[in-house]
């Protein structure tokens, strides 16, 4: 009986030294961006005016952040991205040129903060 009680005593301080032993003190820093819905307003004879804006956790307001709007299409041309800005703007606007009308176009948009790229 009190080798079994031993055992049991021995077992479980070893357990809790391992679980003790192997605990991270140090919080994960997590970093996340995510997009509001995006605005398009007609800015002109073919030209379009996109307005994407942005919030998250994990970054600081003066984080350099790159906002980025690719399209997948000669129909139209982004005239100025990516651009500089820093988190706290919270936005961007995009200039686009339609060369073509009638045109189903797929654009992208997202933001590099240095270490990971965000597709938003």
């Amino acid at each position: 009986m009190n080798q079994k009680l031993i055992l049991v005593f021995i077992l479980t301080v070893i357990s809790l030294l391992f679980v003790t032993a192997s605990r991270n003190d140090k919080p994960l820093s997590v970093k996340q961006i995510l997009s509001y819905p995006v605005t398009i307003r007609n800015a002109g004879a073919n030209k379009l005016s996109i307005k994407v804006r942005w919030y998250g956790f994990g970054l600081k307001e003066n984080e350099k952040v790159e906002a980025r709007l690719r399209c997948f299409s000669s129909a139209v041309t982004v005239t100025n991205a990516p651009q500089p800005h820093v988190f706290g703007d919270r936005n961007a606007t995009f200039e686009v040129i339609v060369n073509k009308k009638n045109v189903l176009v797929d654009c992208r948009t997202g933001a590099v903060d240095g270490e990971q790229e965000w597709f938003l």
